[in-house]
């Protein structure tokens, strides 16, 4: 649903993720402006490969450089592992505002902190969205 700039909805993804296979159902909410986002999304994982059930919350403010080029930077809580994300990506579509949602690509690196905030383990990440 969209209302002037605000966008809410649900969404279903099936991802491979380390050779596992994983569903993830989640209900967001975006804020959109000219020249930045506020996304706030809760989702539920199942990694069906050991039976991992995972309760995510997340936070995202974007600023937008233009239509090509955006920085996104993601807060979220893992409160079923009682851990805590930070990542900061870089977001390129190569369409622009013509056609927004038909493939993106995102680089960028995340930590992961446990429930006393020490550092559990860094990593780097490439995605690529497409619609069909």
């Amino acid at each position: 649903e969209k209302f002037g700039n605000i966008t809410t909805g649900t969404a279903f993804e099936q991802k491979i993720d380390y050779a596992e296979l994983r569903q993830v159902s989640s209900i967001y909410s975006k804020y959109d402006a000219k020249y930045y986002a506020l996304t706030t999304e809760f989702s539920k994982t199942v990694n069906s490969t050991n039976g991992d059930f995972n309760d995510y919350f997340s936070f995202t403010p974007e600023i937008k450089l233009g239509q090509y080029l955006s920085l996104k930077e993601t807060v979220s809580a893992n409160f079923a592992k009682h851990i805590k994300i930070a990542e900061f990506y870089i977001s390129i579509n190569p369409f622009g505002n013509r056609d927004i949602d038909r493939w993106n690509i995102e680089m960028g690196t995340s930590s992961i902190f446990d429930q006393n905030n020490a550092l559990v383990k860094n990593r780097f990440k490439i995605m690529t969205k497409f619609k069909l």
